[in-house]
């Protein structure tokens, strides 16, 4: 993804991801090959299966109603999407096994998801969206909860619940008051009280706190310093909780604050 996203930045357009195009070098480096060639792809010959069932959706029908292969960086994006699919669930295409029901479940959007966890199915689902301006860039792909380590998940809500925020302008109070505003709106039920019930080590104190998103965060500011490998059992616990908080608070302007810019901002490459 770093290395379409830079060419993106570049406004260059790949045009042909596909599994034979993606190389890796000796020190296990991975190439993107066959880059900006799609204005003159497939003039003077027909493109196999093998090629097409990496097309993006308009793509295919573009090409099928004009006989033109006319691709875009959005484009990229959903055959990035069925890429990291098929990377993440060695070698399974999310649109079916054989050419002819990857070919119809396109056409018909039908989309087969198997990848196993909740923040990987998130992001392949955004970049298989079919409505090609619902897609996310390369930039939103990079900022997504899936490409972060377990120390910037964790530090992430250590700052959501206030532990590492200490600017002035950072109204902490607020920002949990609009997430709960968010999440009646959205009708998002956390149940962690319930959840938490499970646990010894997490449970104490838990009914002091509203069953709420802010409620949780604050059960976490509360207790961080006093219980025994909180970090890798809360995380655990609450597996999805640092992409839930991102995707409610992309929902307003907290998104764009300073303090939350470690988690939004997007390192461009040196060098290609």
């Amino acid at each position: 993804m770093e290395g379409l996203h830079y060419l993106h930045t570049k406004n260059i357009v790949h045009g042909n991801l596909k599994p034979s195009n993606i190389m890796v070098d000796a020190n296990g480096t991975i190439r993107l090959a066959e880059f900006g060639l799609q204005q003159v792809l497939f003039q003077q010959c027909s493109p196999n299966f093998s090629s097409q069932i990496w097309w993006a959706r308009e793509c295919q029908t573009i090409y099928f109603t004009t006989w033109k292969y006319i691709c875009t960086e959005l484009s990229d994006i959903q055959t990035a999407g069925m890429l990291l699919h098929f990377i993440m669930t060695v070698g399974i295409h999310p649109y079916g096994c054989t050419v002819k029901d990857i070919m119809d479940n396109m056409r018909n959007n039908v989309i087969q998801i198997r990848t196993e966890d909740v923040v990987t199915s998130d992001l392949v689902c955004w970049m298989l969206c079919s409505e090609a301006y619902k897609r996310p860039s390369t930039t939103d792909v990079l900022r997504h909860v899936f490409f972060w380590d377990t120390n910037k998940r964790w530090n992430f809500l250590r700052t959501c619940c206030g532990k590492e925020s200490d600017s002035s302008t950072f109204d902490i109070v607020q920002m949990h008051k609009d997430l709960d505003i968010l999440s009646e709106l959205r009708d998002i039920h956390s149940k962690w009280i319930t959840v938490l019930q499970q646990y010894v080590e997490l449970k104490t104190g838990c009914n002091q706190f509203a069953d709420t998103p802010s409620g949780l965060l604050k059960f976490l500011k509360e207790n961080i310093d006093n219980l025994s490998e909180v970090k890798e059992l809360f995380l655990k616990v609450f597996a999805y909780m640092p992409l839930n908080l991102y995707r409610m608070l992309e929902q307003t302007d907290w998104i764009k604050h300073p303090v939350l810019e470690p988690f939004t901002k997007v390192e461009l490459l040196s060098k290609p």
